[in-house]
Formats: structure tokens, C-alpha cells, sequence
């Protein structure tokens, strides 16, 4: 074969990889629905919808439905600006035969908020929450290019064998906080979303286990201990089971919940803060089942963070020039009223004009 001759046959197989979708060389997986793009941004789909609104519980119909149907953000359960109640969103597709092999559910977030929801996966009316593995994101952003808790996250999950059916299939997803973690911003913006197949039967992904320390400390009983968060990662339910850390020569139980179908289940447990790494052990038993898992304890950054207070300077939007003089000068006699009491005290003014006046 010429040179020539053997760089168009290799250009000819390189285009095929590139043009189609994945496992379709080999027949292992193919996609059976897709919506949006996966291009780290919602564009395509619809922003000004009304999610607030005490009725409005959305239903995408693949094969029916287009992009711009699909909302481009979903309301944490908590967030009282948008009703503070859970916001199902539905998606339903068909089947042409009796599903055998794996599907797997990909769906990609942009994360701007402060507070993250988990996400609740409902197939058929079997359920389970998975938390998002929130990155920080290098993309511009397209909300507002000046957020620097810009960030995303993708969950990945093997849907239960026997959850899905020959016909039509119902997936609802809900954004859903902590009832006991108040009101507050809380937001989901979707990038894409994903469902596949793959005809190779796999044998049952086993539990898995990660741990993450944070950047929380407390200080308890004079001694500073930091939030260790643990993740059992679940593909069937739980009749009974518990989850260990164990630390220092310490252990730390707790019990997982029978509730779910499936999914995320996250422990928070309080260690005391070590100055450098150590050797740990994560433990599950579930089902008469035992998984652990080694690892290498990393102390997460102590920060100290100073909180300054600070009042914008705005004449004339907010009020009238004179009231807004006042209340200026009100904040800064209050202000030096306070300083020999707290010599520490530090005011931002927005202006020299509150000075000079």
C-alpha cells in the first residue's frame, strides 16, 4: 500500500471515531435520548421559565419534546424565593422491548450558588439522591461572569436493574436541601443530560465509599475538630447497614437508612484536627456485606477569615439626597461610638463623600 494510500485509510478511521457516538465502532453502548449539550452552558434551553410558580411541574416528552422545553434551572426545596416546595421535573421516553443490559443516567450542572442541592432520581417510583461533585469551573460562566464560586459537577449513575420497562418510562428529578438548613438561594442549572444503554450485561457496581475533609472547624470543648464528610454510594436498597470511619485509633458509626430505593447516602462526623496526614479506613456493611476501603487522611486548610462590614454609597437610587446623607452619618457616629470599646473594629465607607460630610 503507497504512503498516500495508507494515510487516507487511517484519516477515514480517525474521522469515524470522531463523527460517531461513543460504542457505536464496537455495539457495547449507544444513547437512547439526549437533551441539551454537553458545552458547559444552558443556552439551549429555556431560562425565562416560570419554576416559581405554585403549578408550574414540567414534563419533557423525548421524541416530542424539544430543547427549549426543558428549563434551564430547578429551586432547591428550600429556596423561599421560588415557593420553598420541591420542583419535579419529568422526563418520559419509551421502550420498544424489555430493557436487559445497563443504562446509565449523565447528567451535567453548572453550580453558581453558594448552596448545592442534592438530586433526587426517581425511575418508576424507585428512588434515590446522588450528591454533585462540585469542581471548580474554568469556563467563563453565563449568569454573571464576575461569581468566583463558579463551578460544576456531573453525576454518573447505573440505573437499578428491574427499574426500567418495555413501554413508556417516567424519570422525575427533584432538587432537594436539608429541611433543617433554612431558606436560602439554592439552585440547579442544568448543562445536559443523558441516557444510555449498553447491551454488555455488567455484573452489580459493589457499594462504594469516598470521604472528603472540608474547611470546617469547630472549636468544642477547647479542643478544634474538623467536618469530615462520608459518602456511601449505593445501587440497591438497604435492609440494614452502617458506615465507619476510622481515624487515629478512633471510630466514628453511622447507620444507613432503609428509605431509599438507592443512591447517595452522606454522613458528617467530627474528628479532631491533626496537623498533617494520617492513615484512615472506611468501612460499609450492608446486606450482609462488608466493603472497606484504605486511605490517606488530608487535613483540609485551616483558613482564618476577617469579616468586615461595609454600606454601599448610592444618592439618589436608593433615596433622596438628604435622608441618605443622614443615614450615613448615623452609621458613622454609631461606628466611632463603638471603636474604644472594640479597638479592632474596621468599617469599608463606598465614598469619600461620607467623610467629607
Amino acid at each position: 500500500m503507497s504512503y498516500l494510500r495508507k494515510v487516507v485509510a487511517f484519516t477515514c478511521v480517525l474521522l469515524l471515531y470522531v463523527l460517531l457516538p461513543a460504542g457505536s465502532l464496537h455495539g457495547a453502548e449507544n444513547t437512547v435520548w439526549q437533551i441539551g449539550i454537553f458545552n458547559q452552558s444552558p443556552h439551549e434551553f429555556n431560562e425565562l421559565a416560570p419554576v416559581g410558580s405554585p403549578n408550574y411541574n414540567p414534563v419533557f416528552t423525548v421524541g416530542k419534546s424539544k430543547s427549549m422545553d426543558w428549563p434551564a434551572r430547578q429551586p432547591g426545596s428550600e429556596n423561599n424565593a421560588e415557593g420553598s416546595r420541591p420542583h419535579p421535573f419529568t422526563i418520559l421516553f419509551d421502550l420498544a422491548s424489555k430493557p436487559s443490559g445497563t443504562y446509565s443516567l449523565t447528567i451535567s450542572a453548572l453550580l453558581y450558588d453558594p448552596r448545592v442541592p442534592r438530586l433526587e432520581i426517581s425511575i418508576n417510583g424507585q428512588k434515590g439522591a446522588y450528591y454533585f461533585p462540585r469542581k471548580l469551573s474554568y469556563f467563563p460562566g453565563v449568569r454573571e461572569l464576575w461569581v468566583p464560586i463558579y463551578s460544576g459537577g456531573e453525576i454518573s449513575v447505573d440505573l437499578p436493574d428491574g427499574a426500567l420497562r418495555a413501554g413508556q418510562n417516567k424519570l422525575v428529578l427533584t432538587a432537594l436541601d436539608k429541611p433543617d438548613s433554612g431558606p436560602a438561594d439554592s439552585w440547579i442549572t442544568y448543562d445536559a443530560l443523558r441516557l444510555t444503554h449498553s447491551s454488555e450485561k455488567e455484573k452489580p457496581v459493589p457499594p462504594q465509599l469516598s470521604f472528603k475533609p472540608t474547611i470546617l472547624y469547630v472549636q468544642k470543648g477547647g479542643n478544634l475538630e474538623e467536618a469530615v464528610q462520608v459518602t456511601a454510594r449505593l445501587g440497591r436498597k438497604v435492609r440494614r447497614g452502617t458506615v465507619r470511619l476510622t481515624l487515629s485509633g478512633r471510630r466514628y458509626d453511622a447507620s444507613l437508612s432503609p428509605d431509599p430505593d438507592f443512591g447517595d447516602q452522606r454522613f458528617e462526623f467530627m474528628v479532631p484536627a491533626l496537623s498533617g496526614p494520617a492513615p484512615a479506613e472506611l468501612t460499609l456493611r450492608a446486606n450482609g456485606k462488608t466493603v472497606k476501603k484504605k486511605v490517606t487522611f488530608q487535613p483540609a486548610k485551616k483558613w482564618t477569615i476577617f469579616v468586615v462590614p461595609h454600606m454601599h454609597l448610592d444618592v439618589g437610587f436608593t433615596d433622596y439626597r438628604g435622608k441618605v446623607y443622614e443615614s450615613h452619618d448615623r452609621n458613622l457616629d454609631t461606628l466611632i461610638k463603638y471603636l474604644p470599646e472594640h479597638p479592632a473594629m474596621r468599617w469599608s465607607l463606598d465614598g469619600s463623600l461620607i467623610v467629607q460630610h
